[in-house]
């Protein structure tokens, strides 16, 4: 039985996989990166069981768990969220059945048991985020939260300093004319030219390392006169 334990801090992860070493046929392996872990899942030997014992590092829980409901059944492992404290497991969460995978999301003691159904989309964990968290995953691309890079597909794509902002923001506006006087406020500061080429470049940069052109299925297009566009191409 193959373990990866994730989430939490690295110092009680390593505890729990000594602990878990003294069972018989038991692997743990602990990721201290959401998207290593991720990598894992995709491309190496079947994980069984990944123990979260936390919200996340780069890739936070709910975004792992979107991830995984875009993958094979066979390739997803039963989640299980290891509890903090010492309050009964069932007073504490809720069991969401995502094809194969069960997860049990951390929530307040007042809230009472509840079964979703698979088609249920789960944004994000209770104790992780509020209501106006940002969404870090968008079909095959998946943002870390240091702030360096995404993953698309099985491949960390590096996004260093500004191509990371821009990406980013565009993201979070997708299906929306930017204007690039809105870019560069948000990208370079409020001092910088419109003028300048920066911006054209930046945008050939990341359309060209995310494969955002025509016949995938996110595009980044300018209109002359008005600005950029990240746009979401519908199947025929």
């Amino acid at each position: 039985m193959r373990y990866a334990i994730y989430g939490g801090p690295n110092g009680l992860n390593r505890l729990i996989a000594r602990s878990l070493t003294r069972i018989p046929g038991c692997e743990p392996q602990v990721f201290a990166s959401g998207l290593l872990l991720q990598r894992a899942l995709a491309e190496g030997p079947k994980i069984d069981s990944v123990l979260l014992t936390g919200p996340g590092t780069d890739l936070e829980v709910p975004a792992l768990v979107q991830w995984l409901q875009t993958r094979p059944a066979d390739r997803v492992p039963r989640l299980v969220a290891w509890q903090h404290d010492s309050a009964p497991i069932a007073e504490q969460a809720d069991d969401v059945q995502l094809n194969n995978v069960t997860l049990s999301e951390w929530a307040p003691t007042t809230r009472k048991e509840k079964t979703v159904s698979a088609s249920t989309k789960i944004e994000r964990t209770p104790a992780a985020t509020s209501s106006e968290a940002p969404r870090r995953v968008f079909g095959r691309y998946a943002f870390s939260e240091s702030g360096d890079g995404m993953l698309l597909d099985r491949q960390v794509i590096p996004l260093p300093g500004k191509l990371y902002k821009l990406a980013w923001f565009m993201f979070q506006h997708l299906n929306q004319m930017v204007s690039r006087e809105e870019l560069y406020r948000q990208v370079w500061g409020d001092g910088s030219s419109t003028a300048s080429r920066s911006l054209d470049t930046h945008i050939a940069r990341l359309r060209t390392k995310l494969h955002l052109g025509h016949g995938n299925p996110y595009v980044l297009s300018a209109t002359y006169g008005q600005g950029y566009a990240l746009m979401e191409e519908k199947p025929d």
